[in-house]
């Protein structure tokens, strides 16, 4: 059976253009939703160095790192991976858990992995004042909830759906 579409179905199946923009949106809402996140986080981190660390001194390259290089970076790696491994294949309790746990994995590793290339430039405190990064794995596990609940209840995506448009 030969339909006339004009998008490009990458899973060969009979769908129709309807069902595919909306398989489309499920798989992009955890690289823009963890993006999003990565990003505010970031911007919280740039100003907390700007003000306690190491002020002004070298705010390009501070800059690039906190709001290009690390947002795309955790924000990709949470969505691919997320999409990978929970997307399809868990919702709701399951779903949330998995993907609470995969947040925490992923996000503390990135922490581990800043808090050990600022020993090289100093731009975030992590060699005056160590506890500022180890301090943040909580805050890291605990910020994976409300992110996981968008992506695996229904309320969440609901609210995806109505409030983000995604």
């Amino acid at each position: 059976m030969t339909t006339n579409t004009d998008f490009t179905i990458i899973v060969p199946a009979d769908v129709s253009k309807e069902e595919a923009l909306k398989r489309r949106r499920l798989y992009l809402r955890p690289f823009f939703l963890y993006t999003i996140n990565s990003y505010l986080a970031e911007a919280l981190f740039l100003v907390v160095s700007i003000i306690f660390f190491s002020g002004w001194r070298d705010i390009f390259y501070k800059f690039v790192w906190t709001m290009i290089l690390c947002p795309i970076g955790m924000g990709s790696t949470m969505g691919c991976l997320t999409n990978f491994f929970l997307t399809d294949k868990f919702y709701g309790r399951e779903g949330v858990i998995f993907s609470v746990i995969l947040h925490f994995l992923v996000m503390g590793t990135c922490n581990w992995l800043c808090f050990n290339l600022d020993h090289h430039y100093e731009y975030f405190g992590s060699v005056s004042t160590p506890m500022w990064f180890h301090a943040r794995y909580p805050f890291i596990f605990l910020a994976g909830i409300p992110a996981a609940k968008k992506l695996f209840t229904d309320e969440g995506q609901k609210e995806l759906a109505s409030t983000w448009g995604i």
